[in-house]
């Protein structure tokens, strides 16, 4: 990307400074996403209560949404709890069920 801007380029060779603040430009601007592509799932996964019960350690599938309340969690655009995360709020739910009462 610097090849195609020459100017740019001789800027970061003079001044070694702006290779910190150059690096975070380019993730930004041609990320992960873009260098590898998107990314499909292979196959769904269906759940049912029991198999939910084992993946989330006896949580009732209704509970997920006092879980993501929760988490810190920017995945869901939910913002949750600081500093606390899967582990911890199943900590918190294991104790106190309604998370209402948890906080």
């Amino acid at each position: 990307m610097l090849f195609d801007h020459p100017v740019q380029l001789e800027m970061q060779k003079a001044d070694h400074s702006l290779i910190p603040a150059a690096i975070e430009e380019l993730l930004r601007f041609n990320g992960p996403s873009t260098i590898a592509g998107p990314r499909y799932a292979k196959a769904d996964i269906y759940y049912n209560s029991e198999i939910f019960k084992s993946t989330y350690e006896g949580l009732e599938p209704i509970q997920i949404i006092e879980l993501k309340a929760l988490m810190e969690d920017s995945s869901d655009n939910i913002p949750g709890v600081p500093g606390i995360g899967e582990k911890g709020a199943m900590g918190l739910m294991e104790v106190e069920p309604d998370y209402n009462t948890s906080l």
